[in-house]
């Protein structure tokens, strides 16, 4: 995860930035968040350096529903990092978990790899069980964020 902190009409947001490692970003500024085509935004920006990125150009290879839900509901997706085997859960639905803890174990060429969250949260979906096979990109569980403290830009 990246953590940037931008000014966007004289007020100054820190923005998150998770690689969900299949060309997709998963972004969140403040309480709003969102996945993007990695891609699609590199491709625009070398082609119209000097211009601003309009919302369309995340295009039709990002996932409208979840995006919808993320910003609605303010949770991030865990998603499957390469094709595997699910070989253990960690956690489960209604549980706290602490940023980068592991949420489950996926087995990809006869080696473990540990999933984790996005943020501190709750695990507010786990969508695999033990014994299921994803592919890249799968959404594996989702996690609602804790809420963070305000903080007095004064």
């Amino acid at each position: 995860m990246a953590v940037y902190s931008v000014q966007i009409h004289g007020a100054t947001y820190d923005v998150e930035i998770h690689d969900l490692h299949d060309g997709r970003l998963s972004v969140r500024l403040g309480d709003k968040a969102g996945t993007v085509s990695a891609r699609r935004l590199l491709d625009y920006a070398r082609t119209h350096p000097d211009d601003d990125v309009p919302e369309t150009v995340a295009g039709p290879d990002v996932h409208p529903q979840e995006v919808a839900a993320a910003s609605q509901a303010s949770a991030l997706a865990v998603y499957a990092p390469m094709p595997g085997v699910v070989s253990a859960l960690s956690k489960g639905p209604g549980q706290h978990v602490a940023e980068g803890e592991t949420v489950l174990v996926l087995e990809a060429m006869k080696m473990k790899n540990d999933v984790a969250a996005p943020c501190a949260g709750t695990l507010a979906e786990l969508r695999v069980q033990t014994g299921d096979t994803v592919q890249l990109g799968d959404t594996l569980a989702v996690v609602t964020p804790a809420s963070a403290p305000s903080v007095d830009g004064g």
